[in-house]
């Protein structure tokens, strides 16, 4: 059986309730070959997008508050239309 080493560790999703009650699933990923890594957000439907650059403070408060801007003004979401 395989290992797991310490860079495999997938970190637990971050649920965020935005102002306007939307919850998000939030994860930190490395997304092409970008060297910074960025939030990863799925919605209720299950709709991804490719959210802000991750910051280095991690708390709930700071992510919520990460989270909240970004989504205010998010793009459409990866391979879809905007719901």
């Amino acid at each position: 059986m395989r290992r797991q080493r310490r860079e495999d560790a997938h970190p637990d999703a971050i649920i965020v309730t935005t102002d306007d009650g939307v919850q998000l699933r939030c994860s930190v990923a490395a997304v092409g070959r970008e060297t910074e890594p960025r939030w990863a957000i799925f919605d209720s439907n299950a709709n991804q997008y490719v959210g802000p650059v991750v910051q280095s403070d991690r708390s709930p408060e700071a992510v919520r508050r990460v989270i909240t801007e970004w989504w205010a003004t998010h793009p459409q979401p990866v391979g879809g239309a905007k719901s």
